[in-house]
């Protein structure tokens, strides 16, 4: 792991000082005030202001693989590196502090959104985190599995425009077979070679225009007509159609995991938004007449979560999915 952890390290460089540290690493790593030099001993100091050892874990653990743990030789060979990108933070800041930018009223708006985030990160992690139990995650993998879901197998031929497509189905009408036409002329070279063979997939891997296409077909026909998507124009074959075959539960755990953390964040914050006072305005700061999120309504709809990007187990979910199981995904 030594050389790909080396080169993203080198390859983030300078561009490390624009990068701030996961709040999952900072419960981890205490600032220079509130740890003794015995347990977080000083590694540099830049015109006096200290670099702690904790600064070094945080970017390392910033730096590597989810789930790998960095061997000594890594970090012995990473350690200059680290100091050296973490002296260049301290002097742009420094300078930064000089010039007076901070007190610009960009930056502290920056500030103040980072600080938000960061905030927002810890309640999703303390929310989302306990609620993902072997217990509930078993439950879930079971609610899941009994929402099978279809997949078809199909075989397509992609050209760059639609009379090239209309001329293939012609050959096509005409009795010609559609994996030998596959491997003349369609500019998918990875499986032309295998007569345009995609193996199986479900709705939601491809471009949905193919795989409206496809799921119309029967067993053994092709489109009568190009499909438009963003390749260009195809001809599809549906070879079979079946229930897809659930994962073991081992190879959903990953996904399941996030969901059920999403799942509860979207509970608790349905929950406080129900007691919450919202107001809306429009754009130009007008009034703005619809009900506000979790406010009674009709249809009894939830407020949509916020989305952001955090841990796994801490992510704001997006919607009120169902909870689904990962599907090998297949890429025309």
């Amino acid at each position: 792991m030594s050389r790909p952890l080396l080169a993203r390290l080198l390859i983030l460089g300078m561009a490390g000082t624009m990068l701030s540290p996961l709040p999952a690493f900072a419960k981890h790593a205490s600032s220079s005030s509130s740890t003794s030099d015995s347990s977080d001993p000083v590694v540099a100091r830049v015109n006096g202001d200290s670099i702690h050892r904790s600064d070094v874990t945080a970017v390392l653990r910033q730096i590597t693989p989810q789930g790998q743990q960095p061997s000594k030789a890594d970090i012995q060979k990473l350690y200059p590196h680290i100091i050296d990108d973490l002296i260049a933070r301290k002097l742009a800041y420094q300078e930064a502090v000089r010039e007076g930018l901070q007190n610009s009223p960009e930056v502290r708006r920056e500030q103040a959104m980072a600080n938000q985030q960061i905030v927002e990160q810890a309640f999703f992690a303390k929310v989302g985190s306990p609620a993902v139990t072997d217990e509930k995650l078993h439950q879930a993998y079971d609610e899941a599995s009994k929402t099978s879901q279809e997949e078809v197998h199909a075989r397509h031929i992609l050209v760059k425009t639609e009379d090239e497509a209309k001329d293939i189905i012609k050959q096509l009408d005409s009795g010609d077979d559609f994996q030998k036409l596959a491997k003349e002329k369609s500019i998918d070279k990875d499986n032309a070679k295998d007569g345009g063979d995609l193996g199986f997939f479900t709705k939601g891997n491809l471009d949905p225009a193919f795989t409206d296409a496809a799921f119309a077909l029967q067993p053994g026909k092709y489109t009568e007509a190009p499909v438009k998507t963003q390749f260009g124009y195809d001809v599809i074959q549906l070879v079979e159609k079946r229930q897809a075959k659930p994962p073991a539960f081992d190879e959903a755990k990953g996904q399941l995991r996030s969901q059920v953390a999403q799942r509860a964040i979207k509970q608790r914050l349905q929950e406080l938004a129900k007691t919450a006072k919202i107001e809306l305005y429009n754009a130009d700061g007008s009034p703005l007449q619809r009900p506000a999120p979790g406010a009674a309504s009709d249809t009894g709809a939830a407020p949509a979560a916020p989305t952001g990007s955090a841990p796994a187990s801490g992510s704001a979910p997006s919607g009120a999915a169902p909870l689904q199981l990962p599907q090998t995904q297949t890429n025309p």
